[in-house]
């Protein structure tokens, strides 16, 4: 069943596949990134070098950022 990204969440059917699968996005609560112009051209720049979307480089970007930033604050933990 194709579904819209405006398709209430409710409506939606989950995709088959394994039990494992991520979380599927929230397309309904989006959190607004302001970039300077030239963040703004880098970003458009390396997701088209990798074929994503603007958005799908964005949440790759924040994904690693997220991680990183774990990484240091157990870091910091462990050396307190």
């Amino acid at each position: 069943m194709f579904t819209s990204l405006t398709t209430p969440p409710a409506a939606r059917q989950a995709a088959p596949g394994p039990a494992l699968a991520p979380d599927r996005l929230v397309h309904d609560k989006p959190i607004a990134l302001r970039l300077t112009q030239a963040e703004r051209d880098e970003a458009f720049l390396l997701a088209g070098e990798e074929s994503r979307s603007a958005s799908s480089f964005a949440l790759h970007a924040y994904r690693l950022g997220v991680a990183e930033h774990k990484r240091r604050r157990a870091a910091l933990a462990a050396n307190a």
